[in-house]
């Protein structure tokens, strides 16, 4: 079995994201977001402590293969935390 955390594996800062959240509208495919060389790294160390515990899973099973990052953006904190996550059995498209 694998590892069963549900806080992050850790955060970072982002300095701005483009387009401003102004102007983000229904219609906005893409956000491009600036983070720091430092801050970069902290993203780095959190995205392999979850992948890390994803390999703890047998990738053989359903519940190992469902394993997920999830990456959550919070636009008001300019704030980046890794979360765990599970994909769903069958994704709409």
């Amino acid at each position: 079995m694998g590892t069963k955390k549900k806080s992050s594996y850790g955060s970072c800062s982002f300095q701005r994201h483009n387009p401003p959240r102004s102007k983000l509208q229904p219609s906005t495919q893409k956000i491009n977001i600036y983070i720091s060389f430092e801050e970069a790294l902290k993203l780095q160390f959190a995205i392999n402590e979850r992948l890390s515990a994803i390999n703890q899973y047998k990738q053989s099973t359903i519940e190992g293969r469902r394993q997920a990052v999830n990456l959550v953006v919070d636009l008001n904190a300019h704030n980046i935390a890794i979360m765990p996550g599970v994909l769903l059995e069958n994704p709409e498209k």
